[in-house]
């Protein structure tokens, strides 16, 4: 379940850097993953057991996984390298 949780935050944040300007985008980018660290630090001061371990770690993949599937949508025209 974590996974799928951290796959729909992390693609929603990545599908809606797609129309944004490129410093909303990095930020829209970012959040998720200081969110994570937030819930990780959250954790640590409630105190981590194997379980809880194992489910951030799922989220932080799911996460990672949908902002990478995100980004497959951008089709903007990214600058190329002049020819040789």
């Amino acid at each position: 379940m974590s996974v799928v949780i951290g796959l729909a935050v992390g693609l929603a944040f990545s599908l809606a850097a797609i129309p944004a300007g490129r410093r909303l985008a990095t930020l829209l980018m970012v959040v998720p993953m200081v969110g994570w660290f937030v819930l990780l630090t959250i954790g640590i001061d409630a105190g981590l057991t194997s379980g809880r371990t194992t489910r951030l770690g799922l989220g932080l993949l799911g996460i990672l996984l949908g902002l990478t599937i995100g980004q497959v949508f951008d089709r903007r025209d990214h600058p190329r390298r002049p020819r040789r």
